[in-house]
């Protein structure tokens, strides 16, 4: 049975390259210079959310590029017709399935993940269940590869599936004309998810944060959590605030209203403030 570093090899692509910490850090020293610069500073607060855009969009290989090119690749992109950033292209809808994709793979087994992109004859270890194969969908090989590495047993996997969920849902909704919150809504999101990865963690140190993170924030009919993270519905609670409620045992609180209570109080962002 081939390895990750055969699979890898066989698509061409270097092994132990660049990280994408250095890749990023290589791009903004070519496009700004030294010394203070308001657009350089932007550009460094928007690195995971342009790293997770980056993960999900290049193997997918809808924009004409190197499905394992560099952030560089990506990145120079803008302002083309196949711009990544292009509304048709990076839609909320399209975030959230590329990220259900991520999430299915990155908690394949290993044997199941060999057995799914090498078949072999006789295996014999648990099969893949339908509905993972439904969330898999069709996937280039790139995609097969990479959010494996990215999400599911590369050293930062833990921490790429906190960023992308955090990408998620820091998301204005389209109607709001895309683009992210910010400033202290966008702290106060960061933090909400921040504290929710920790108890998930304590309790469960394997949890697969992005595919737990997924699971509930899909709303049937709606806005699927994606932009709407903070965002209260005419009659109903806000997706903060579901997560407390379904999940009160994270803060160790019986009832499930003073969940949602204290995931206010703590983080800040009752639905006044908003």
């Amino acid at each position: 049975m081939a390895t990750m570093e055969d699979l890898f090899s066989e698509a061409g692509i270097p092994w132990g390259d660049f990280t994408p910490g250095q890749q990023f850090a290589g791009y903004a020293t070519q496009q700004f210079r030294p010394g203070p610069s308001p657009m350089r500073s932007a550009f460094w607060e928007y690195q995971q959310p342009l790293t997770q855009q980056w993960f999900l969009n290049q193997p997918t290989e809808a924009m004409g590029l190197n499905p394992y090119g560099s952030f560089a690749d990506y990145m120079g992109t803008y302002g083309s017709p196949t711009d990544p950033m292009a509304p048709s292209v990076y839609s909320t809808e399209r975030t959230r399935r590329l990220a259900e994709q991520a999430a299915a793979v990155a908690g394949l087994t290993g044997g199941q993940f060999f057995q799914y992109v090498d078949p072999q004859e006789g295996y014999e270890g648990p099969a893949i269940a339908q509905d993972v194969m439904d969330r898999l969908g069709a996937m280039t090989p790139g995609q097969r590869l990479m959010y494996r590495m990215r999400y599911g047993t590369g050293e930062q996997a833990a921490e790429n599936q906190f960023q992308l969920a955090n990408m998620m849902a820091l998301q204005r909704p389209t109607t709001q004309g895309g683009g992210y919150y910010g400033r202290a809504l966008g702290g106060a999101i960061q933090s909400a998810l921040g504290e929710l990865q920790g108890q998930l963690r304590l309790r469960d140190p394997g949890a697969n944060f992005l595919d737990w993170y997924l699971q509930r924030t899909q709303r049937a009919g709606g806005d699927p959590g994606l932009g709407g993270f903070m965002a209260r519905t005419p009659t109903g609670p806000t997706a903060l605030e579901e997560l407390a409620i379904s999940n009160a045992d994270l803060f160790e609180l019986d009832d499930a209203a003073a969940a949602a209570a204290a995931a206010n109080a703590q983080f800040g962002i009752g639905g006044n403030q908003i």
